[in-house]
């Protein structure tokens, strides 16, 4: 039995994603949003990366999220 070929577009969107279960959004418009709640996508240059529970609290001592670390992440690389 032959195994089908994963892209690597399908290994970073889930199906629901790439049929539009999630809202997309820029690079520039994901560092504007204030605290966003559960799940998108983000297009960054020509790719699309799933984005879950941004609201999860990384550091409690200082209430920083993964949303907080990834606009870090974002502003550095620019």
């Amino acid at each position: 039995m032959k195994q089908r070929k994963v892209s690597a577009k399908d290994k970073t969107v889930p199906t629901a994603a790439r049929a539009g279960g999630k809202p997309d959004v820029g690079v520039k418009e994901f560092l504007a949003l204030k605290k966003p709640k559960g799940d998108l996508i983000l297009e960054v240059e020509d790719e699309r990366v799933s984005l879950t529970s941004l609201d999860r609290v990384y550091w409690p001592a200082e209430q920083l999220t993964k949303f907080d670390l990834l606009c870090y992440y974002l502003r550095i690389s620019s």
